[in-house]
Parts: structure tokens; sequence; C-alpha cells
């Protein structure tokens, strides 16, 4: 995997501004989609249900290239990188999965982090130990 996952969608009408393009706020709801896809696929939604781990996002930002038309076929490629507390995402919203033709729409760079119930920080090596399979998601 090395930290890579895309999933391919439209661009459905619920989520164009009247001037015609993808709503800002559609490219946060599709990385959250996106995100959650991730941690379905790669093991840790079962021990992060069983530990209660809260998944929260400290920081995001976004740069906008082009726009998404209605009914436009695009990518959402996910990239994961981890430091000694801190979990970065990498959304790119892209014409297609490869990346040396694909039309570039929007990157959102997202940092994240994990807390227990008491509010204490599940670092990132304690995450990579529950779920040994994450490993193969996530770019060093």
């Amino acid at each position: 995997m090395s930290g890579v996952e895309s999933f391919s969608t439209y661009l459905h009408p619920t989520l164009i501004l009247v001037v015609g393009h993808c709503n800002n706020a559609c490219y946060f709801r599709l990385a959250e989609l996106a995100r959650w896809r991730q941690i379905a696929q790669s093991d840790l939604l079962f021990p992060s249900i069983k530990n209660k781990w809260m998944f929260l996002i400290a920081e995001q930002t976004i740069a906008y290239k082009k726009p998404i038309l209605p009914f436009r076929k695009f990518v959402v490629r996910s990239e994961i990188k981890m430091d000694g507390k801190w979990i970065y995402y990498n959304h790119y919203f892209q014409s297609s999965p490869d990346t040396s033709t694909a039309i570039q729409y929007a990157h959102i760079l997202m940092k994240s982090v994990i807390k227990k119930p008491n509010g204490k920080t599940v670092m990132p090596d304690e995450v990579l130990s529950a779920v040994p399979a994450l490993r193969a998601w996530v770019d060093e």
C-alpha cells in the first residue's frame, strides 16, 4: 500500500454551488470519507472502537487549483505520514489515479491526533504497535 489509497467518485449536484462547481465544504467531507475508508481498510477501525480512540483534526489547509465541474469523475488520493505525535494526511483531488497525467483540482494537508477517553494522546508508535497492518499504509 505504501500509504496511498484512492477512491473514485462523481461530483453530485447536491455538492455544487450556484456558480456550478464543487462546494468548498465538499472537499473536506470527501477527505473525511477517505480517512474513514483508510481506517477501515487498514484494520484500524476495530482497535479504535475497542480503545475508544478519538480522531481529532488539529489543523488543515486546502489549496484550490481547478474547479471540479458537475458530473465530472475524479479521484481522492490519500497519503498518511506520522511523526512522534502527529498523523498527517495529504488528500489530492485529481482527475485520475495516475499522478503523472492527472489534472490536479485541490490538495488538503491535514494534521491530526488520536486521543484516549482521558484526553491523553495516543502516540503513533502505540497505534502502529496495536495495528501492525497499518505500517503498510504509512509513508516513512
